[in-house]
């Protein structure tokens, strides 16, 4: 299974806005005085929702282009 340099494109250009949305949100969370180890757990919870709806989500577009 190979992937073209448009996918691979599509899957850095995610990651990319992932991280930055994490990093603002990191960001505000010091500059607002919220509680940082709650911040953090809720960052950790949404990173493994995300990425797991994005292995299935690139799983299925994987199966639809074999049919």
């Amino acid at each position: 299974m190979e992937l073209s340099r448009q996918d691979l494109h599509l899957a850095c250009k995610g990651l990319l806005f992932l991280e930055v949305f994490f990093l603002i949100l990191s960001g505000l969370s010091v500059l607002f005085h919220w509680n940082l180890q709650y911040g953090i757990d809720i960052l950790f919870r949404w990173n493994l929702l995300i990425s797991s709806i994005g292995i299935i989500s690139a799983l299925i577009a994987n199966l639809i282009s074999l049919i």
